[in-house]
């Protein structure tokens, strides 16, 4: 390969993604041996979120790694502060998990950060829906 190569684009669930690492061990670990450079995670938010596409931190690592969507980039890119999450989708959830239920808020009490919980299943413009 050409030292000027570039690293390939990764396509999931019809989004585009720019593989990235975070750290030089995981340069190192991904196998990539060309020329890279650094960026900060703003800066390549602010040049990916234009053209819808997110970034998908160390693909090589054990589980795939993890992406970020280009409308979370957009709100790195942005200042978190300045755009909300979302759009979401909040409903009742509908399954009953009474245990799992229980233990959160047993759990909750114990956290001083917490101050209410409220249960819902979210459902984001981008991923699969969640409790």
């Amino acid at each position: 390969g050409s030292p000027d190569a570039q690293y390939g684009n990764m396509e999931i669930d019809g989004l585009g993604y720019a593989p990235c690492v975070t750290s030089a061990q995981e340069l190192s670990a991904s196998g990539w041996n060309r020329a890279h450079e650094l960026v900060t995670g703003r800066d390549i938010a602010r040049s990916l979120f234009p053209d819808r596409w997110g970034i998908w931190l160390n693909p090589h690592a054990p589980g795939g790694g993890v992406g970020i969507p280009w409308l979370d980039l957009r709100r790195i890119a942005t200042g978190l502060d300045r755009l909300p999450a979302g759009p979401l989708r909040l409903s009742d959830p509908a399954i009953e998990l009474p245990q799992f239920y229980a233990l959160l808020t047993q759990n909750a009490h114990r956290t001083p950060a917490i101050r209410s919980l409220r249960r819902a299943w979210v459902h984001p413009a981008v991923g699969v829906p969640y409790l």
